[in-house]
């Protein structure tokens, strides 16, 4: 996974933007492309040389200035079931490139490439139908495998096991709250302390 953190900027560098572009509204995008066959590992290569947790936290990508983050991921199984879920592998393994930015796609696919035409080259050309290096194919790729989920990608700084973690707790909680109608505080505390601390009520400060 590469998390590639994106502050907005204003210094030399930076490609200037047109000013119908700046100011706005956040425009994000979640594709979701199959990798090219042979092309897994050589994709993962190059996700771990825009890793900013990994690095000097530096980004080719940084001069992107309309752009507030870029995230990318390899999908290689799909976790399946709510209640017991499971890890399915998947025949093709998927890359989903998320990002956020002030724009619309056509822009940010020709700031790219002007940008970072490498990082584009290197991340995108593992990716069935990549279109190359050419501003308008590049929109068009996006739009073609752009999905549309409830919570964009591209959002936040956590791993897959901290949100993993996240839904745990929450669908913890959402079976504790039935039970706890029923106590009172005192057992309450004590209850909860037990499922969600490890402890007792007598053990907490």
């Amino acid at each position: 996974m590469a998390l590639i953190r994106l502050p907005w900027q204003d210094g030399k560098g930076v490609e200037p933007l047109p000013r119908h572009v700046l100011g706005e509204p956040i425009h994000q995008i979640t594709v979701v492309v199959p990798i090219a066959p042979g092309k897994r590992n050589d994709l993962a290569d190059a996700c771990a040389a825009l890793d900013v947790t990994t690095t000097d936290g530096a980004s080719p990508f940084d001069g992107l200035a309309q752009v507030h983050m870029i995230r990318i991921e390899i999908l290689d199984t799909l976790p399946v079931g709510a209640r017991r879920p499971r890890s399915v592998a998947l025949d093709v393994p998927m890359v989903i490139f998320g990002a956020s930015f002030e724009g619309n796609i056509g822009h940010f696919a020709r700031s790219m490439i002007t940008t970072a035409p490498a990082q584009c080259d290197a991340v995108f050309g593992c990716c069935v139908d990549y279109p190359g290096l050419d501003p308008l194919g590049l929109a068009a790729w996006f739009r073609r495998f752009e999905v549309a989920p409830n919570l964009a990608f591209s959002a936040g700084f956590w791993s897959r096991s901290d949100i993993e973690q996240a839904l745990d707790h929450s669908d913890r909680l959402r079976r504790f709250m039935p039970r706890a109608a029923a106590l009172s505080a005192a057992d309450l505390r004590a209850a909860f302390l037990k499922e969600f601390a490890g402890g007792t009520a007598g053990s907490a400060s």
